[in-house]
């Protein structure tokens, strides 16, 4: 996927931050409260400032820093100082520093999702103005918290530790205690900066709309998804901009969606598992990419764990009534109304229960409007307005409602943070009696911060379009305020979850691997591995159900997310069949997705177009073919849809909305919550009236499973750096010889472990283990014998296969057979033992690819074509039931055997595929034959009388002088039949003697060089005649002619032969054969 860079706007905010220093007391703080715990019932100020002698203006400012923390007690009156209570000698080391100090840090903050960064990270200028993001000056309306601003100032503080731990500098480390933005300043300081952020963008060929997808790691995955959902409303509002004509150059045709958590989860356990036999130099590397995957899981983990809600779906008018007041009688500081149209019968039906919420101090939000033009009646104006003056005048309450409509066409009811209802019932308004209405009531599963009520929050205060929206409550610490006095931070809080509870492992060592290393970077890669476990145990831990805000156009994403998504169900529910939103792509998809088998339902209550005649309704008829989809006219307002796990519930209607954008003035806002559960997305269903089928069991095997490995890691660690021949040793070694060995092997398999070592480790167990037919047994014989037919070691093959107990498991035992006697004595006799009416037909094409090779190639090997003719082989081969392109060959070869009745002439073939011309090949072998004599003769080696009497006119080689003179073979030939054939050294040690009498003969050591030219005369000889004999008798080969016609017909269907596919471990065999057959290709090719 190809990355485009956008460059967000960024403004500039000035925070004050409270530091401390170090992680306890520093030396002179100890000393200090020390002295003072001693004197229990107190110590003067004047004796400490003589007792250190540090001054008063120091000893004054370290008993403030132990005053404010609370460690000390001063007694203005008498000038004494009191240690605490609880504050003891004891306590002393598990206290932090008391020393505080204050600074101003310049921070950024985004306008598309309102996410704070270092201001170094942001640039003065954008690199492309084009792509600028245009983020509205209001984009980022929700206020700063100081978790948001201690996240970052937390990140680059530790970034500063790892700087002046790498540099050794000197000083205390510091540590955020608070931040807040400065008073004078809670909005911009005017600065702008511009965040590089990677997105990845794609078009959705149903809708053209373009979809993006957010890269950037410094996003949480919550703030990516909403980046990725403002940047395509940002682009759909303002499709002929600027910025939305350069993204739609950059769309990204190769797009892929991003892996999933299990999808992660998965590649991590494969790369945890790997981890240990890292070698050195790459270690470093490994884990830093290791540390990448954890973060990017544990980030996915805390997304799963923060969208985690209890839901139940509401259905029926009375019961969402019941709910509402509820929840408005329920309501300790906060009640959030939203309904598009206020009736006055109906809210004079709240009114007793919004009084007594005023009343007990509880604000009020109500947000109304569903368009422009959209005012309240009369009434209700002065229903509202005796609710927001109370007490005749005199107070005026917290009833937070514009005047000007919201434009919107939401159903909401927030109470505090803590429980929600997102529907499509509009409960302040007169609604059509009897129709049924759907969903879904939300509650924090916990005291925290629950961010999709937040979130639901933040919307309605965006919606509600008016200065009232910044006296809304929105965050968990807005509604439970930290008490007057308290700490700003508990600054000895917990780790992060889920680092807490699965602990990423130190970097391992790097250098050369020795015992100790060793030992180092197994513990580490073992310590990966179980952080991966509990990395998935907390994964399989979360049960509840999740949720997320859906906006406006987003739902119909998500109706095409949903039909591209594979599943058994589909159900989409809304007020109005439209025409409009059932367009014709949609029935399309809609008929493809029924008639592949996936039950589709759609229930509304009307399908008429109003002024347009157009009934949709007949256009979903006859859609699905043998699944026919169900389209259900009902009185029914459920604006919903589902899917197998997956539902959306709320304003949007998916039957009558078509989704499209445009100018937001003009769009009314939607609003819906995603859930994902099986349970509550099932009770859904059945509100509908749907059916539901129980789910299966989820399958174990779509998540790796977390095992052991220490025994598996000692083994590949003692292996990792020995030479291959040495591994075999010490795999046995680590065998103990018990029944644990099997989880040895099986975690030698987990990990991928070279197939070697798992041969060695899997023949050993089997050796000592006498208990064959034991499942485990049968599988590893089983995978001894694939790992020997795949690597072509067949006679193993056979072997193996033979003690598996299963018969029909291939390849079967009487395949493996032959391509063991394959080219061998017995190969007749085991192709006729294999012959059989039960054959499948991969079987039928290998063992005639077998036979039709074995006959062609057997030249020169009298046992093999004796048995093959013996066994009627070729009568056999036109009886096998063969498919194309494997029954051409056996036709090729059928033919070519009636007119030879002989194998192929293999001589002939492998002399012209030498590429060489014969007579080239005698012509040098000839002035080999020569330059040896020539070599021989004019040595200068202190020989004469001898080399004078060897090949003078009565010399043994003056015969062979004469024949290379006159190229005579048959000189040659007499030569080397006759003299030629004697040893040289004694020729050489008799010539001596004859031509020096009776002088002492030349010691060998003396004489070697010259008998060693003597034989090299002789080896010429000797391959000057083999050259001729084989020319003469491929020339005398009556089977060359057709043997070279049939070479050229296999040489045409040679491509058809390679590319034909083979189902199951056979083709595996038919590529072997068909490349012992490649040199008869290559002769024909010529």
């Amino acid at each position: 996927m190809s990355a485009t860079t956008l460059y967000v706007p960024c403004e500039v905010i000035r925070v004050r931050v409270t530091y401390g220093y170090g992680e306890g007391l520093s030396p002179i703080e100890l000393v200090m409260l020390g002295a003072v715990c001693q004197r229990p019932d107190g110590v003067a100020v004047e004796e400490l400032l003589t007792l250190f002698r540090l001054g008063e203006r120091v000893t004054l400012d370290l008993l403030g820093d132990l005053l404010r923390r609370g460690y000390v007690v001063v007694d203005f009156g008498t000038a004494m100082v009191r240690p605490a209570p609880g504050i003891g000698p004891m306590q002393l080391g598990a206290l932090r520093g008391a020393e505080r100090s204050k600074a101003t840090v310049d921070l950024m903050v985004d306008r598309l999702v309102g996410a704070v960064f270092p201001v170094e990270e942001g640039r003065r200028r954008s690199g492309d103005y084009r792509f600028e993001v245009p983020a509205p000056l209001n984009a980022h309306e929700d206020r700063i918290t100081e978790a948001q601003l201690l996240a970052v100032l937390d990140r680059a503080f530790e970034r500063d530790q790892l700087r002046r731990k790498e540099k050794r500098l000197p000083g205390r480390t510091p540590r955020v205690i608070a931040a807040h933005l400065a008073p004078d300043h809670l909005g911009s300081t005017g600065e702008l900066r511009w965040l590089p952020v990677d997105v990845t963008v794609r078009e959705d060929e149903a809708t053209n709309l373009l979809r993006f997808a957010v890269t950037d790691r410094r996003l949480t995955v919550a703030q990516r998804a909403l980046a990725e959902s403002r940047l395509g409303q940002l682009v759909a509002d303002q499709s002929d901009s600027r910025f939305a004509q350069a993204l739609r150059g950059c769309v990204d045709r190769t797009f892929t969606e991003p892996p999933t958590l299990p999808e992660l989860l998965s590649r991590f356990n494969r790369q945890t598992a790997a981890a240990g036999h890292a070698k050195a130099g790459t270690r470093i590397q490994r884990h830093q990419d290791l540390r990448a995957d954890y973060e990017s899981i544990a980030n996915e983990l805390r997304a799963l764990r923060d969208a985690e809600i209890e839901a139940t779906a509401v259905g029926g008018r009375e019961r969402h009534d019941e709910l509402v007041a509820q929840l408005v009688a329920d309501a300790h500081q906060q009640i959030v109304l939203v309904c598009p149209t206020l009736h006055y019968d109906v809210l004079m039906r709240y009114f007793p229960l919004l009084e007594a919420a005023l009343g007990r101090g509880v604000q009020v939000v109500l947000i109304w409007g569903d368009g422009r033009e959209a005012e309240l009646p009369s009434k209700v104006r002065t229903a509202l307005s005796s609710l927001q003056w109370r007490n005749d005048g005199s107070d005026l309450s917290r009833l937070l409602s514009s005047t000007m409509p919201s434009r919107l066409n939401a159903a909401l009811v927030v109470a505090d943070d803590r429980e929600a209802l997102v529907t499509g019932y509009h409960f302040l308004r007169r609604d059509e009696i009897g129709l049924q209405q759907v969903g879904l009531h939300v509650r924090a599963p916990h005291a925290g911060p629950c961010l999709p009520i937040e979130s639901l929050l933040l919307w309605a205060r965006r919606t509600l379009q008016h200065q009232y929206g910044q006296l809304m409550l929105v965050r968990h610490d807005e509604f439970d305020p930290v008490p007057v006095g308290a700490p700003a931070r508990v600054t000895d809080a917990a780790p992060r979850w889920p680092e807490s509870e699965a602990p990423a492992p130190g970097p391992p060592p790097e250098g050369e691997t020795d015992e100790l290393t060793a030992s180092q970077v197994k513990l580490w890669a073992e310590q990966w591995q179980n952080a991966a476990a509990r990395l998935a145990q907390l994964v399989a831990g979360r049960t509840l159900p999740r949720v997320r805000l859906v906006e406006d156009a987003a739902h119909r994403e998500l109706l095409w997310d949903a039909l591209r998504r594979p599943g058994r169900r589909l159900v989409l529910g809304g007020f109005l069949a439209h025409p409009d939103a059932l367009d014709p792509r949609l029935l399309t998809a809609i008929d493809e997705r029924a008639s592949a088998g996936r039950r589709i339902s759609l229930v509304y209550h009307r399908s008429t177009a109003s002024g347009t005649g157009r009934d949709a309704h007949g256009s979903l008829q006859g859609l699905g073919g043998a699944t026919p989809v169900t389209a259900e006219r009902r009185p029914t307002n459920a604006r919903v849809l589902v899917t197998d796990d997956r539902a959306v519930v709320g304003s949007f209607d998916f039957v009558g909305s078509s989704g499209r954008t445009g100018a937001r003035y003009r769009e009314k806002a939607e609003l819906g919550l995603e859930v994902v559960g099986r349970q509550v997305v099932d009770d859904i269903a059945r509100l509908l009236g749907i059916e539901v089928v129980e789910s299966e069991a989820p399958v174990a095997s779509e998540q790796a499973p977390a095992v052991e490995l220490s025994a598996a890691g000692r083994l590949l660690g003692a292996v990792a750096n020995l030479p291959a021949d040495d591994r075999a040793g010490v795999v046995v070694a680590h065998l103990t010889g018990n029944a644990e060995d099997w989880q040895l092997l099986e975690d030698l398999h987990h990990v991928d472990a070279p197939d070697e070592i798992l041969r060695v480790a899997a023949a050993a167990m089997l050796r000592r283990d006498q208990r064959r037919n034991t499942p485990t047994a049968q599988r590893w014989m089983h995978w001894l014998a694939g790992e020997a037919w795949h690597r072509g070691a067949f006679v193993e093959a056979a072997l193996l296969r033979s003690a598996v107990v299963d018969p029909v498991l291939r390849p079967r035992t009487k395949v493996t057979a032959v391509a063991a006697a394959r080219r061998g004595p017995r190969v007749g006799s085991a192709l006729i033992d294999a012959w059989s009416d039960d054959l499948a037909s991969a079987e039928h094409q290998a063992l005639a690819v077998l036979a039709a090779v074995d006959l062609l190639l057997a030249d020169g090997q009298p046992a093999v074509l004796s048995n093959l003719v013996d066994n009627d082989v070729p009568d056999l081969l036109p009886l096998f039931e063969l498919v194309e392109p494997w029954a051409d060959l056996v036709t090729l070869t059928t033919r070519y055997w009636k007119s030879t009745s002989g194998p192929l002439p293999l001589r002939v073939i492998n002399a012209d595929n030498a590429g060489t011309d014969r007579r080239q090949v005698l012509d040098s072998a000839w002035q080999s034959l020569g330059t040896a004599v020539d070599q021989c003769r004019n040595a200068r080696l202190g020989f004469k009388l001898a080399s004078r009497h060897l090949f003078g006119t009565h010399g043994v080689y003056h015969a062979i002088v004469d024949a290379v003179a006159d190229r005579n073979v048959d000189a040659v030939r007499e030569w080397v039949g006759g003299a030629g054939g004697v040893d040289a050294q004694e020729q050489f040690s008799a010539a001596e003697r004859e031509a020096a009498g009776l002088r002492k003969p030349t010691p060998v050591a003396r004489t070697q060089p010259y008998v060693d030219r003597m034989r090299r005369i002789q080896d010429a000889a000797g391959a000057l005649l083999r050259c001729h004999d084989e020319e003469v008798g491929e020339a005398q080969d009556l089977r060359a002619d057709v043997a070279r016609v049939f070479a050229r017909q296999l040489h045409h269907l040679w491509p058809r032969l390679r590319q034909a596919s083979v189902d199951g471990p056979e083709s595996i065999v038919i590529e072997t054969a068909l490349d012992d057959l490649a040199l008869v290709q290559r002769w024909g090719s010529t």
